[in-house]
């Protein structure tokens, strides 16, 4: 379906942008693999690590750059 008017094409294009954002912070893959870990169930950052074998610098970068775009949460 085509946009009809410049506001359905600037909506459009918002979305398409915030969609690159999100599929960027999910193209790689360690983060690939934190994600199928988590759609499993919570895990806590050790359980992570344990599975993954990154370093914890190595999986809170991870980490972060998924929380950045609210990709995941994290609970205390």
């Amino acid at each position: 379906m085509a946009p009809e008017n410049a506001s359905e094409l600037t909506e459009l294009h918002d979305m398409a942008s915030h969609a690159c954002v999100l599929l960027k912070a999910m193209a790689n893959e360690w983060r690939l693999m934190i994600l199928c870990q988590l759609a499993e169930g919570d895990k806590t950052v050790s359980e992570l690590q344990a599975i993954l074998g990154l370093s914890q610098s190595a999986l809170s970068q991870h980490l972060a750059i998924l929380r950045r775009e609210k990709i995941v949460n994290s609970r205390k």
